[in-house]
């Protein structure tokens, strides 16, 4: 099945690699020495005899910039994924399938944390560097499981960074009480700072909310883009609800001075931080605050992860020690099964 041609040019040899089976296309690939020549040539006999013969000629066929490109057609909403997989297409998205290897992600996870990329100064968290990894996981699985042009994915070999726990940074009842009443100078900054504290969402998924998805009625909204790529319900009740039914309208809630582009909050947010006197305090923080507040009033992690549109729950494990209401009524229930006469 497998032939080694020698090539002996003006100032080198090669060694040219064949391999024939019955029904597909001959494959070749040169070699500088005879020994990788032969080592390859066994792998490629061995894999043939395990019957993966289709996976290598597609391994060899496709590189990982067009893996990641058809994945990308094929897939909704990839949302941040696109950034991060971009990063994988600059550094090696020339190489085959058959050429990334486990060895070659653990050097490049070193790379991705340092930032050695164009235009980056500061280091990859721990987090973001495992989320890069994920990603392009998540590729590789798909070439494995759907498109067959690949036998397995190198990734699941290559060990994840150690992160330290969550960051849980919650507004007290004084801080959002001044904090509030900073935004009430500007509205939409207003409605936008409300419907955080009160649904959990995120600033990019509320930023995104359209008047067609709110039912007033009902006092639910859809998010239609959300982070994980599924659409999720949160409320609009009490406060919130009447002040945007009271200016109800088409397109984006949340929209800029002009009307045609989404709302800039970063500058006036912050403006109105400071003006409260609120140290560490970022706008994802609100987020953090309404997790804090469900596991504070007696909401199960399992409860806030559906509010917060977790897919797993290990992500608000982080609230568990602020759930003290639950380790409260626990506690009376087994005392009272324990001890009952």
């Amino acid at each position: 099945m497998a032939t080694i041609t020698t090539r002996q040019g003006k100032t080198k040899t090669s060694y040219l690699v064949t391999i024939r089976k019955r029904g597909h296309k001959p494959v070749n690939k040169t070699f500088s020495r005879k020994s990788n020549a032969q080592r390859w040539a066994r792998q490629y006999e061995s894999a043939i005899e395990r019957g993966e013969y289709g996976f290598i000629i597609e391994a060899e066929k496709h590189t990982l910039a067009e893996l990641i490109v058809h994945y990308l057609k094929t897939e909704q909403n990839p949302g941040a994924r696109e950034s991060c997989l971009d990063w994988w297409k600059e550094e090696i998205g020339h190489l085959k399938l058959s050429q990334v290897t486990p060895a070659l992600f653990s050097e490049l996870k070193v790379k991705l944390q340092n930032g050695s990329s164009v235009g980056r100064v500061h280091q990859r968290s721990y987090a973001t560097v495992n989320r890069y990894l994920a990603y392009l996981s998540t590729v590789f699985t798909k070439a494995v499981k759907e498109y067959q042009w690949c036998k397995e994915n190198p990734l699941l070999k290559v060990s994840r960074l150690k992160e330290p726990r969550g960051r849980v940074r919650f507004l007290d009842d004084i801080e959002r009480g001044a904090l509030l009443s900073e935004c009430r100078e500007d509205q939409i900054l207003y409605e936008l700072v409300v419907l955080a504290l009160t649904t959990g969402a995120r600033a990019g998924e509320l930023l995104q909310l359209d008047w067609k998805d709110i039912d007033f009625e009902s006092g639910t909204a859809i998010l239609q883009n959300t982070k994980n790529g599924e659409a999720r319900s949160i409320p609009v009740r009490g406060e919130i609800n009447d002040l945007l039914k009271s200016r109800r309208g088409i397109g984006l809630v949340f929209y800029s001075s002009t009307g045609k582009a989404k709302y800039e909050y970063s500058r006036p947010f912050n403006k109105a931080v400071k003006a409260a006197d609120i140290e560490d305090f970022r706008f994802h923080d609100l987020r953090h605050s309404a997790a804090s507040y469900m596991a504070q009033n007696g909401l199960s992690l399992l409860e806030i992860a559906h509010v917060l549109g977790h897919k797993s729950i290990t992500m608000t494990q982080r609230y568990s020690h602020l759930c003290t209401d639950t380790v409260t009524r626990a506690g009376d229930l087994l005392n009272e099964i324990v001890f009952k006469s």
